[in-house]
């Protein structure tokens, strides 16, 4: 998908959290033309267990990375495909970074990466 939208990425880059000695993974970091620098967490889940599990870690992961969200943007892609999202995660997860679905949402993911 990255590819295809003619943006620049780095991917799989770990960033030193602020909380001990914990390298946080992101799977994509994306240079937007104008904008500040956007992390990327995506999550994919066939049950709602494994996707309550994975929106605990990302939930984690972006407080961990509050120390840098001056300098860059956080988002959320979630594979909105499956529908084994809660929607509590969904609201925590919420208040740290936007969420967007894919494939349902992927003019509005290009839009945002792109900026």
């Amino acid at each position: 998908f990255l590819e295809s939208s003619s943006v620049e990425y780095e991917p799989d880059i770990t960033i030193s959290g602020q909380f001990g000695s914990r390298e946080v993974p992101i799977d994509f970091k994306v240079i937007g033309r104008l904008s500040k620098p956007t992390l990327v967490k995506t999550l994919s889940a066939g049950n709602s267990a494994t996707a309550h599990s994975q929106m605990l870690e990302v939930t984690s992961c972006w407080m961990d990375l509050q120390h840098v969200s001056e300098q860059n943007q956080f988002v959320t892609l979630i594979d909105d495909r499956s529908g084994a999202y809660r929607d509590p995660d969904i609201e925590r997860l919420k208040s740290l970074a936007p969420i967007l679905g894919f494939p349902s949402q992927v003019d509005q993911i290009r839009h945002v990466l792109a900026a």
